[in-house]
Order: structure tokens, then sequence, then C-alpha cells
């Protein structure tokens, strides 16, 4: 698992912080937790906040969690990921396979527009 992970609550989202070294499988096993509780708890919308992650997030390994984060959740999940400039990819990568995948998923640098974004 990351170095941290802190869960928040809301009345209409959760919101989840992580920090720590970028590492695929913590990434996975990071989002898998956030998806059973957000089954746990009914809600239909996260707020992921990465912006303290840290380390190089390889090409491959975006497009890998991108295909995690479509097959990981038991119900479609509202998704708003923010993350710091610095790993916010050109090609939108992520966004782009869980498009595809028909998932809902917003990769920003802004928390109010996460928010917004979000409804919250």
């Amino acid at each position: 698992m990351p170095e941290l992970m802190r869960l928040e609550h809301h009345e209409h989202y959760l919101h989840a912080e992580v920090t720590g070294p970028f590492d695929l499988e913590n990434a996975q096993g990071f989002f898998a937790t956030v998806v059973a509780e957000c089954a746990k708890h009914g809600y239909a919308a996260v707020l992921i906040d990465s912006r303290r992650v840290t380390g190089d997030i390889p090409i491959v390994a975006r497009y890998a969690f991108g295909r995690f984060v479509t097959t990981a959740q038991e119900r479609p999940l509202r998704i708003a990921l923010v993350g710091s400039p610095a790993h916010l990819h050109p090609n939108r990568s992520i966004e782009t396979v869980v498009g595809e995948q028909g998932g809902a998923i917003k990769i920003t640098t802004d928390m109010e527009d996460a928010l917004l974004w979000l409804g919250a």
C-alpha cells in the first residue's frame, strides 16, 4: 500500500488522499480500497488527491492503471483525480482508457475544478 492513505467521508463523495512514491501495484491496491469503501458506504463519486505522490509514472503504468480503474469498480463511480502538474501526461492516457471503457474520470491539478466536476 502507499506510504499514507487517508479517507474522509463527505455527504455525496469519498475523499481519498494518497502520498508516497508511485508504484503500480500500490496504486492498484489503493484504488481497490477506495472502491470497497465507496461500495460499503454507498458512494457514487470519489475525489482522489494524489498531489503528494512522488516519482516517475511510466506511460505503460498509466495505461495499466486506467484499465485497472475500469475493471475494479463493482458499480460505476464518478472519479475526480487531483494530481501534481508533473504527473499529468499530455495524452491523458488514464482518462482515455477509462473513457473508452465507459467510465467517468476527470484528472486535473485544481481541487476546485475536481469538486465542480463531481458536483460537490
